[in-house]
């Protein structure tokens, strides 16, 4: 994990304005040799900016990632949310990075 922040800290990948985004779901059957069906299933989300109307990105997520992605991005509008209301400047934030529990 810590590669992984000081990866990230270092990276030249720039910031992509979306202010859009488009949600598909794919499921893909598939039959096994011995008559059994197979089920696999996917979530895509498409970025847009809808200045140009142009994407900006695509992500293909399986069902266990869009659930990891759903739970942080949930926990983090809440914070936002909290922080928005209160009066006080906020403490500098520490970094951190959430992972999705995936090890590849």
């Amino acid at each position: 994990m810590n590669k992984l922040k000081q990866n990230i800290q270092t990276s030249e990948l720039d910031p992509i304005f979306a202010d859009e985004v488009l949600i598909m779901r794919n499921i893909k059957i598939q039959k096994t040799g011995k008559g059994k069906v197979e089920k696999e299933g996917h979530v895509a989300l498409l970025f847009v900016d809808m200045m140009n109307t142009r994407p900006v990105g695509k992500f293909i997520l399986s069902v266990s990632t869009a659930n990891q992605l759903q739970a942080i991005l949930a926990k983090e509008i809440e914070g936002i949310k909290k922080d928005l209301k209160n009066k006080t400047m906020p403490k500098a934030a520490k970094a951190e990075v959430e992972s999705t529990g995936y090890v590849g």
